[in-house]
């Protein structure tokens, strides 16, 4: 009986974006960023950095922001703001409801941050 309580009937994997809105974060950490080093966040600057991980982005860091072999510390900037952003302004991307039990819980996970205030119970439209 206690096994058919905590089953969940389904399990969703968030990979960037599918629930929690993140981006809108990222790009206010990357314009803080770029304008902390003097240069404009554009579009162009955008593209090249979406979706990418630590290592693909400082080289790209470097040639955005001309700062030749400072990649790693330009990452190292960026990804605590970002996580500062995300964690103070966390929200859910529209998708279709997939419960009719009142809510679906959600957990989110990050290696290099706890980002724990987000949603714990997402009501669901029945």
């Amino acid at each position: 009986m206690v096994d058919e309580l905590i089953k969940p009937l389904a399990v969703v994997f968030d990979n960037d974006g599918l629930l929690l809105d993140t981006e809108p974060c990222w790009t206010a950490a990357e314009e803080a960023l770029f304008q902390a080093h003097g240069k404009m966040f554009d579009l162009a600057a955008k593209h090249a950095l979406i979706g990418t991980s630590p290592r693909t982005s400082a080289p790209i860091l470097e040639r955005l922001l001309d700062k030749p072999g400072e990649g790693r510390a330009l990452t190292e900037e960026l990804y605590p703001m970002a996580l500062t952003e995300i964690g103070g302004w966390l929200r859910l991307a529209p998708v279709r409801p997939i419960s009719s039990h009142g809510c679906v819980r959600l957990a989110c996970r990050s290696r290099s941050h706890p980002i724990r205030r987000e949603v714990t119970c997402w009501p669901a439209f029945a």
